[in-house]
């Protein structure tokens, strides 16, 4: 009897807002900001006047006066801007949150990843452009249902999605989720099957190779 996946960490919170005016430094340790620009608040409570933030990768001091009129607004991991892209395909979003460094593995509440809600959406741009962060992101995690993102991407049918993952060379096609099922098991989309059938096939017979190579070591080491 197989062991239940391991839980993923609990999703950090992420204090993300949109500035409601714009804003011209006037000090080397301050940043200008536009109007509707996204803001990574790293703190708000030493100085409630003044609040360091990350914009575009540059750290600096904002009025807090010019940045929202109602306080920093703690989005949580569930609702955090980088999800949300990931979830609608939004493209420009997202480049705005890899600019502000927002963590890319952090799961929310239901233990997915920006990258599960990509496969599970079939947004192949999003997910090509998660994949350039290449092993900055974990591309076979389990979500709290032990799904991976490829079996969301088998469920949903996302061949794009599935073919992707697959040019990682990081992902288990193999894997079981929780109930025991591999993305095969899952898909139904006669193209996604197809996909999935290809790359099972080549990873059997990586296996089978290995095993080969492995029997082969061996009896020329016993035999020397």
């Amino acid at each position: 009897m197989s062991s239940p996946p391991a839980k993923p960490p609990k999703p950090k919170n992420v204090k993300l807002i949109r500035a409601e005016h714009a804003y011209v430094a006037k000090e080397e340790d301050e940043l200008s900001f536009d109007e509707g620009e996204l803001l990574y608040i790293l703190d708000s409570t030493s100085d409630p006047s003044w609040w360091r933030v990350r914009i575009k990768g540059k750290e600096g001091l904002v009025p807090s006066n010019m940045v929202s009129s109602g306080g920093a607004q703690d989005t949580g991991a569930q609702g955090n801007a980088f999800h949300d892209a990931c979830k609608r395909g939004n493209l420009e979003l997202l480049e705005e949150c890899l600019a502000n460094k927002i963590p890319v593995n952090v799961p929310d509440k239901a233990g997915n990843t920006g990258l599960h809600w990509a496969c599970r959406g079939g947004h192949g741009d999003i997910i090509s452009r998660l994949l350039e962060l290449k092993k900055q992101l974990e591309v076979d995690l389990d979500n709290r249902l032990g799904d991976t993102p490829l079996h969301l991407a088998a469920e949903r049918g996302s061949k794009i999605a599935i073919e992707l993952l697959r040019e990682t060379e990081r992902v288990n096609v193999m894997k079981p989720n929780a109930k025991g099922k591999t993305a095969y098991d899952l898909v139904t989309d006669a193209e996604a099957k197809a996909a999935l059938r290809s790359w099972m096939k080549e990873a059997s017979n990586e296996e089978i190779e290995n095993d080969y190579e492995a029997s082969d070591t061996d009896e020329e080491e016993n035999s020397a």
